[in-house]
């Protein structure tokens, strides 16, 4: 078996991408749907896909049409049912030509900064030496070492105030209580 190591440059958009030519799925398949689409469920110019919250018998199928009717490279065909029939048939085609301008590279945010700061400070120390070098080790600047204390302070002041203004309310909530009593 050959394992390669992926690398930021083997990461595409694919949703985008499939959202070009595809309808929505949002709100019809949830969690604990079954879900098929096959070569057999092709009718016409749609691919039909079956979606099925269990195999319960009370739970019928319902087909989900996948192909848009206005998916990318149809304004290049007429606009009547033919034109949609050629454009359906030209999708494969027109996938392939989109790839080259339409599938995006993903490309990494980097390191959260408040992970960066973390795995410097409490996990560098734990692994051993050739580890350290790896650039997830290494410090952060001095400004983002900064701006991730300033910050993590004005959150703490913040709770504070906020845990004392509820337990404010929360006292005025058990006194109103004993005076209903």
């Amino acid at each position: 078996m050959t394992v390669r190591e992926a690398r930021e440059d083997d990461f595409f958009d694919y949703g985008t991408f499939l959202n070009l030519f595809y309808s929505k799925f949002t709100k019809k398949v949830k969690q604990n749907h079954i879900f098929t689409a096959t070569h057999e469920n092709r009718v016409g110019n749609q691919l039909l896909v079956d979606l099925r919250e269990s195999d319960l018998v009370e739970h019928k199928v319902v087909q989900h049409k996948a192909i848009k009717s206005d998916l990318f490279g149809r304004k290049k065909y007429r606009m009547n049912a033919n034109g949609l029939k050629e454009a359906v048939a030209a999708r494969p085609c027109i996938i392939r030509e989109a790839m080259v301008t339409h599938l995006l590279r993903i490309t990494a945010n980097g390191i959260n900064i408040y992970k960066q700061l973390e795995l410097w400070k409490n996990y560098r120390p734990h692994v051993n030496g050739e580890a350290q070098r790896n650039e997830l080790y290494q410090e952060p600047i001095k400004e983002l070492i900064e701006a991730v204390l300033t910050e993590r302070g004005q959150r703490k002041t913040f709770l504070e105030k906020l845990n004392a203004v509820k337990k404010e309310f929360m006292k005025g909530q058990r006194t109103t209580k004993k005076k209903n009593c």
